[in-house]
């Protein structure tokens, strides 16, 4: 009897140890299931449903159990902004998980935190700049892709047709013309594998995001949480890119800079600095992964939503005849003239919403927020769904209408909420 008492104490102990939560951190949810913790209660087809009504329920900032972590989920566009933009300084840093110690190494754009994040951060909006990132110099390549990406569509004779993979492709010239100077033919095997490897590891994520939370789960045997395959496709496409830094590295030219990788290696070579060559190749994977799979993502929504609302189709055909006309393509300069067509652009971005939930950061020592406590090594993780689905921003926010973006005047309005300030996250 003293045995069996025993061991019901210390039972108790233990799982009252794994489901309790630091004191003084923000409210949320107690989750009875060990281990997982609150990971049961977010079915992925309904995991921002729930995260709505936790919001609701706890307020812009509460914690979650997420496996063996403790997660402060961040909600709302003026906490966002606080915690992201205002105190980047304490909450810029990527926690230790799967994704960053595994996949990035802590390394690249996406995996590096603190001095090595903010460095190479600034290096990359800048150099995409100078070569034509947002600038009307990058309209050749962009239309160069489009022109055979139609031609690709009429040879379809009007048959049905599958343009996920079409559409990758073109985003990932327009990204190499960026990384690499130049353009793949889309036949081309190397070009081919690596668009191939990105969209099945992205098909992935979701089954290798549990390991964020519960790391020893990749001990199992087989595969069942896709992380050998995952690591597996990033090493083929690393060693893919690797290729293509190393002709460049071979043809460089200190007088004819001729896209990132050449002006990575000149700040190198100018700072004085021994090449980082890892940290260049994981930044170079970032801006394939993050170029192409967003914007790809983006334009299979944009078609879906034409299909099911012909009339805003409609009124967008009618506005770019009226200020284009018929005989050549649209450019940078006629986006002032065509404000519908940017607002249902804005429009389709709110409601697609493909990246509800940013890249997690954490803070390297204790914070405290709004009264609450913020333990060192915790899991942030930003919610984006929270801002585009707020009334109090987007009156009727499951409803789509890219009037809401359009003032009395007829101009474009309102496009910066929560929209514009996502790439701090």
């Amino acid at each position: 009897m003293i045995l069996t008492l025993a061991l019901i104490v210390i039972s108790t102990l233990l799982f009252w140890m794994m489901i309790r939560k630091p004191k003084g951190i923000p409210p949320g949810p107690i989750s009875f299931v060990p281990i997982f913790g609150n990971l049961t209660d977010l079915d992925p087809k309904h995991a921002l449903t729930t995260l709505r009504k936790y919001r609701d329920r706890y307020g812009d900032i509460y914690s979650l159990k997420m496996g063996t972590r403790l997660a402060i989920i961040v909600n709302g566009q003026d906490t966002i902004k606080d915690i992201l933009v205002k105190n980047a300084d304490n909450f810029s840093n990527r926690p230790d998980m799967f994704i960053f110690r595994e996949i990035s190494k802590f390394q690249g754009l996406v995996g590096s935190s603190g001095s090595l994040w903010k460095e190479h951060r600034t290096f990359a909006l800048s150099t995409l700049r100078l070569f034509g990132f947002g600038k009307k110099s990058l309209e050749t390549d962009i239309k160069e892709e489009i022109k055979m990406c139609l031609q690709v569509l009429e040879d379809t004779n009007g048959k049905p047709y599958d343009i996920q993979n079409l559409i990758h492709a073109n985003i990932s010239n327009v990204t190499c013309a960026l990384v690499f100077g130049k353009r793949f033919e889309h036949t081309d095997p190397k070009f081919v594998n690596i668009v191939k490897t990105m969209d099945e590891n992205f098909k992935n994520a979701g089954f290798a995001s549990v390991l964020n939370f519960i790391p020893f789960l990749k001990y199992l045997p087989g595969d069942l949480f896709k992380a050998k395959l995952t690591l597996k496709n990033v090493n083929y496409v690393l060693e893919l890119l690797q290729d293509l830094i190393k002709e460049h590295e071979e043809s460089y030219d200190e007088n004819n800079i001729r896209d990132y990788v050449d002006a990575y290696i000149k700040q190198m070579k100018s700072q004085e600095k021994e090449e980082n060559n890892e940290q260049l190749l994981r930044s170079v994977s970032d801006l394939f992964v993050a170029g192409t799979e967003t914007t790809a993502t983006t334009i299979r929504w944009t078609i879906l939503y034409f299909l099911h609302y012909p009339e805003v189709q409609e009124k967008m055909r009618i506005e770019i005849e009226e200020v284009v006309g018929n005989s050549r393509f649209p450019t940078m300069d006629d986006r002032s003239q065509l404000p519908y067509c940017e607002a249902t652009i804005t429009e389709i971005l709110r409601c697609a919403n493909i990246a509800p939930l940013s890249v997690p950061h954490t803070c390297d020592k204790n914070m405290m927020y709004k009264g609450y406590t913020i333990p060192k090594n915790t899991v942030i993780i930003p919610n984006l769904d929270s801002v585009m689905s707020d009334p109090a921003l987007f009156p009727k926010p499951e409803k789509f209408e890219p009037l809401r973006f359009i003032d009395d005047q007829g101009k474009l309005c309102g496009q910066e909420k929560g929209l514009s300030w996502r790439s701090s996250c």
